[in-house]
């Protein structure tokens, strides 16, 4: 299993711990979906590094979230000059948005809306330092995506909430 290995290597075992709280503020935003499939991919290739289910997922679309997750990342590395998969999108060919091109990796997500998955993904290569907080706005300019600054409030939302005193 190279793929784990590699991904273990690079770090990316780890996400889910950076990952968790851009997770819970897209399912306060799209209260209908409860997880979906990450994949970090060779900028170059598209050839998957690591991948991996977050949050829960229904058996009967676990196939499809893989899937997504995988073709996102090697459509956008046949188009060097684009920034997301959103560029190259195209639904009736079920090619959707959610995958997005930083200096190292494709990053994609598959499980939300395409506007969403393509926004957690944004933060989360912010929140890892993989991209500046300004190539941030760019990605999110040239795809027109709206849903990033509200998904970032939403994480501001989350952080700044104090826990309950209630028992449970």
């Amino acid at each position: 299993m190279g793929m784990v290995k590699d991904g273990h290597a690079l770090g990316f075992h780890n996400y889910r711990g950076d990952f968790n709280l851009i997770l819970r503020a897209a399912m306060r935003l799209e209260p209908d979906r409860t997880g979906g499939c990450f994949c970090a991919a060779d900028v170059t290739t598209g050839v998957p590094i690591a991948l991996g289910i977050c949050g829960e997922v229904l058996e009967e679309k676990h196939p499809k979230y893989v899937a997504f997750a995988q073709e996102k990342p090697r459509r956008l590395a046949t188009h060097p000059d684009h920034l997301t998969s959103q560029e190259s999108s195209d639904s009736a060919k079920e090619m959707y948005p959610g995958a997005i091109r930083t200096p190292e990796y494709l990053l994609a997500f598959s499980g939300f809306s395409g506007e969403m998955d393509e926004a957690m993904m944004i933060e989360y290569a912010l929140m890892r330092h993989m991209i500046t907080y300004g190539e941030a706005e760019e990605i999110a300019r040239r795809s027109r995506n709206g849903k990033w600054q509200t998904l970032r409030q939403e994480i501001l939302n989350l952080k700044s909430a104090v826990p309950s005193r209630d028992p449970i």
